[in-house]
């Protein structure tokens, strides 16, 4: 499953874990830095406390992913309640 912000994409595997990539500088790939990443740079499964993600969304400077559990997680620019 894929989904793409203004300048960033995400796609969630089959396998649970989350890929990220293009433009970071609000977090938005959640990699724990702003730093552009021009390749998909994975997410492990880890970082979602051992929960495979089923489904992504992206917004213009923030994303979200949503567990098989049913569980959500957000990062990115977290004004005007976007996350």
């Amino acid at each position: 499953m894929v989904a793409a912000g203004w300048d960033h994409t995400a796609a969630a595997m089959q396998d649970g874990t989350v890929y990220t990539w293009g433009w970071g500088a609000y977090g938005q790939l959640g990699h724990g830095n702003r730093q552009d990443m021009l390749v998909p740079m994975v997410l492990e499964i880890a970082w979602f406390g051992g929960i495979k993600v089923i489904m992504v969304a992206c917004g213009g400077f923030h994303t979200a992913a949503m567990g098989a559990d049913g569980g959500t997680w957000t990062f990115g620019k977290g004004d005007d309640g976007r996350l």
